[in-house]
C-alpha cells in the first residue's frame, strides 16, 4: 500500500509539472505575442509625450524651441478611414495640459497631403476632417501622422515637429 501511494504521490508531482511548465510555456507564448505583433489602435487615453528641444535659434525647417517644455501627443499607429469619401468622422486633438497649439496633418506614404486641420488650441477638438482626395479600400502603409506644434501665445511661433509613422485602414 505504501508503494502505491509513493507512484500516485510521484505521479501527481509529475502532473502538476507538467501543468505548471504548460502553463507557463502558454504564458509566454502569450507574452512574446503582445510584445512582437504591434499594437495596432491604442486606446484614447494612450498618449506619447514629447519634450521640446532646448535649444533656442532656427532650425533648418524653420522651427524654433524657446524654453524647454513638453507636450502630450495622442498616441496611434493606425488610423481608419472611410473609403469612397473625402468626408470622415474622424477628429483630431489637443489634450488641455499642453503648452501649445497643433496642426495636425496627415500624409500617404508618397507624400500626398490628406488633410491639415485648423490650429488646436489645448483642449480642442477638431471637427470631422475632410480629406483632400477620397482613398479606395485598403491598407495604406508608411503614412506619416505629423504634429506641427506652436506657442500659444498669440503669436503662433513655431516651435518644433513630432512625425509619426502610422499605418491607414481605408474600409
Amino acid at each position: 500500500m505504501k508503494g502505491c501511494l509513493i507512484i500516485t504521490k510521484k505521479k501527481s508531482r509529475i502532473a502538476a509539472r507538467v501543468i505548471l511548465i504548460v502553463l507557463i510555456l502558454a504564458f509566454l507564448a502569450l507574452a512574446a505575442a503582445v510584445l512582437i505583433s504591434p499594437v495596432r489602435y491604442r486606446n484614447e487615453d494612450q498618449q506619447n509625450n514629447f519634450t521640446f528641444p532646448e535649444i533656442v535659434g532656427n532650425g533648418s525647417d524653420g522651427f524654433v524651441a524657446h524654453n524647454k517644455a513638453s507636450a502630450t501627443i495622442p498616441a496611434t499607429d493606425g488610423i481608419e478611414l472611410t473609403s469612397g469619401t473625402v468626408e470622415q468622422s474622424l477628429c483630431m486633438s489637443n489634450p488641455d495640459n499642453n503648452p501649445c497649439i497643433f496642426v495636425i496633418s496627415l500624409y500617404l506614404g508618397d507624400g500626398t497631403l490628406l488633410f491639415t486641420t485648423e490650429p488646436l488650441y489645448p483642449g480642442e477638438t477638431s471637427e470631422p476632417v475632410l480629406l483632400r482626395q477620397s482613398l479606395n479600400s485598403g491598407v495604406y502603409k508608411n503614412a506619416t501622422l505629423v504634429y506641427d506644434c506652436y506657442s500659444a501665445d498669440g503669436n503662433m511661433t513655431p516651435l518644433t515637429r513630432c512625425e509619426i509613422a502610422v499605418e491607414i485602414n481605408s474600409k
